[in-house]
């Protein structure tokens, strides 16, 4: 029979280990919510004022983002906003606000996990991107690698 000092270190030894489990599942809900934060301040940003007011006959689930269309410049070079204006889907929306976020070029992979949603819809996301390279919402600096217009170099 284990003493009473053995059995309390084995106890210590379990506790000491569920806290271990419970700080890496905090760790990663934290990481979690300041991706959420980052991508709902960009995508509130983009909207302008107003944009966290609840739309009236529908919910935020089916919420659309109106964007300028951007054009690039033949005698400039640089990327113009142009008249037509353009409705992005949310999952969109979301996507461009992560690379508009992002000090460097993304990936579909990278742009997943920063929208929480690692391995998930990663052809989607290319898919997404790459509609937004030829609107020219973003530019591809090489096949799969994308950035902000006014980022890229």
């Amino acid at each position: 029979m284990p003493s009473l000092l053995e059995a309390l270190e084995a106890r210590e030894v379990e506790v000491r280990g569920r806290l271990e489990e419970l700080a890496g599942q905090v760790a990663g809900a934290q990481r979690e919510l300041d991706r959420l934060v980052i991508t709902r301040e960009t995508v509130q940003a983009l909207l302008g004022p107003g944009a966290g007011e609840p739309r009236r006959g529908g919910d935020d689930r089916s919420a659309r983002m109106s964007v300028r269309r951007l054009s690039p410049s033949p005698s400039v070079g640089a990327v113009l906003p142009s008249s037509v204006g353009a409705v992005l889907p949310e999952a969109v929306a979301a996507a461009l606000g992560v690379v508009e976020a992002s000090d460097v070029p993304l990936r579909a992979r990278q742009v997943c996990e920063a929208l929480g949603e690692p391995g998930a819809g990663v052809q989607a996301m290319r898919n997404r991107l790459g509609r937004l390279a030829r609107s020219g919402l973003v530019v591809a600096l090489e096949p799969g690698l994308y950035v902000a217009p006014g980022r890229a170099r």
